[in-house]
């Protein structure tokens, strides 16, 4: 159930320009062992914030129990616990990390549904 929720609100996320910017913290081009996509580590920290997952070992527990979510963020292969950390630090370090979540944030709300509340009690 959470999983259709999560899909339709990364269906409504214009990924490409954030997607364009996590980018730039990794090489992709060139030798070596390419590294995992930046733009599904950015998705799982998203889906952590969403379903509350307190930690990102819990986190990558959840993703490899769950390959359908892993596939969802974008992983073939779950991360580990380091990838998550090493991500963060390059995103905090390039003084991304809060315009990243605040744009991609922004567009899940406006994504969701809108919340109505309880209805108030008469007088």
């Amino acid at each position: 159930m959470y999983l259709d929720r999560v899909r339709q609100l990364f269906e409504n996320v214009d990924w490409a320009p954030i997607e364009a910017t996590v980018n730039t913290l990794y090489n992709l081009e060139g030798r070596g062992r390419r590294p995992k996509p930046p733009i599904a580590y950015l998705k799982a920290v998203l889906v952590k914030m969403l379903l509350e997952i307190s930690s990102f070992s819990k986190l990558v527990e959840r993703l490899r129990y769950n390959p359908d979510l892993a596939s969802l963020c974008g992983f073939k292969e779950p991360p580990s616990k380091m990838g998550f950390s090493r991500f963060m630090t390059r995103l905090s370090e390039a003084g991304l990390d809060q315009q990243i979540f605040r744009e991609a944030l922004r567009q899940l709300k406006e994504a969701g549904p809108r919340r109505r509340g309880r209805p108030k009690k008469g007088p």
